[in-house]
């Protein structure tokens, strides 16, 4: 075994997690604390990412993977794994992850707007405003999710709060309990 290779591998439940982090850390623009190792992680999946968007119709996935490997010296399944995570997370496969799409190109007009600020030119300015202005508008809001709620009841002994029910009693207050969620949908 070659002493470049790195030698560690977490598990499935481990990079979910991480990746689910990393995702919180870049949605929240950064104020989410990241361990080194998922900074180390972030910083592969740029790359991944990069190398991704640069080689599309150019290069296949192996090719890609090669090239993953000849940076970072690790594990062929590794390398796959970062551009699935990268795809997961940048979006830089299909499906599109419309939010990330949009963002780029308000990123790309805020840009152009300096620069056409820059040199004095007005009517540049206006024309990426109004296109900023229009990619704004197709920017999805965050919609805050007001929690589940858990509604436990012991059905088994038909005992709730002390009392004894029938099913047909027990089902009739689930029934009422789950039309008054937020959703009032009884599913």
């Amino acid at each position: 075994m070659s002493k470049g290779i790195k030698l560690f591998k977490p598990t499935e439940e481990q990079y979910d997690t991480n990746r689910d982090i990393i995702l919180s850390h870049l949605e929240s623009g950064g104020e989410l604390a990241l361990t080194p190792f998922q900074q180390e992680l972030l910083e592969r999946w740029e790359r991944a990412d990069e190398l991704i968007k640069r080689n599309i119709g150019k290069k296949n996935r192996e090719e890609i993977a090669n090239m993953l490997r000849s940076i970072y010296k690790y594990h062929r399944a590794t390398a796959y794994r970062d551009m699935m995570d990268a795809e997961f997370v940048f979006a830089s496969s299909k499906p599109w992850n419309k939010k990330y799409l949009i963002g780029i190109r308000m990123e790309y007009c805020m840009k152009r707007i300096k620069d056409a600020q820059d040199i004095g030119d007005a009517k540049s300015e206006a024309a990426f405003e109004q296109l900023l202005q229009k990619y704004i508008e197709m920017y999805p809001d965050d919609i805050v999710d007001p929690g589940s709620q858990t509604v436990i009841f012991n059905i088994d002994n038909r005992t709730i709060q002390g009392q004894v029910l029938q099913t047909e009693e027990a089902t009739a207050i689930i029934e009422d309990a789950l039309l008054k969620l937020p959703d009032g949908k009884k599913d």
